[in-house]
């Protein structure tokens, strides 16, 4: 056996298919066990031969953009053209597995805003709503919110005593 074969011989263990001179125990490998089991599961459990080595491919891939990203987070160098392409591989294997991103949640209706009132004469007038032609001045026409009668008499006998 070359030792290329070598390298990547695997040996059948009660947890599955181990590398041939990986230590199970590291961070990695758990790492890589709890990634296969839960995208596995998701699939449904007894995957062929084929899907398990896109399956693996993509734990091992999502592990090393798992360690790009902390290594990022310390300070590290970090290329963003091949973790770009890394992802990018990483998205189209758990799309060729099957995997789908989850539905994106209904956003909660925002509070409807309160309708801009429309600038009138009755404050001048005392009278019915008449709309004023346009902008007062250039720009976003000022804000007026709408008076009861009751109101507009208190402020129009207010404004009558107040000294000019």
């Amino acid at each position: 056996m070359s030792t290329a074969s070598a390298a990547f011989a695997t040996k059948k263990s009660a947890k599955g298919y181990l590398l041939a001179g990986v230590d199970g125990r590291s961070n990695a490998a758990r790492r890589f066990r709890e990634l296969y089991r839960n995208i596995e599961e998701e699939l449904g459990g007894e995957l062929s031969e084929g899907r398990r080595a896109l399956l693996a491919r993509a734990c091992g891939l999502c592990i090393w953009c798992e360690d790009q990203e902390a290594a990022m987070a310390q300070g590290a160098a970090f290329n963003p053209d091949t973790y770009a392409t890394v992802t990018n591989t990483l998205r189209r294997l758990l799309a060729d597995l099957g995997v789908r991103p989850p539905e994106p949640e209904e956003p909660d209706e925002p509070e409807p805003e309160e309708p801009e009132a429309k600038p009138t004469m009755r404050p001048l007038l005392g009278g019915p709503d008449i709309p004023l032609p346009g902008p007062l001045l250039p720009g976003k026409p000022p804000r007026v919110r709408e008076m009861t009668d009751d109101e507009l008499r208190k402020a129009m006998r207010e404004k009558l005593r107040e000294p000019t």
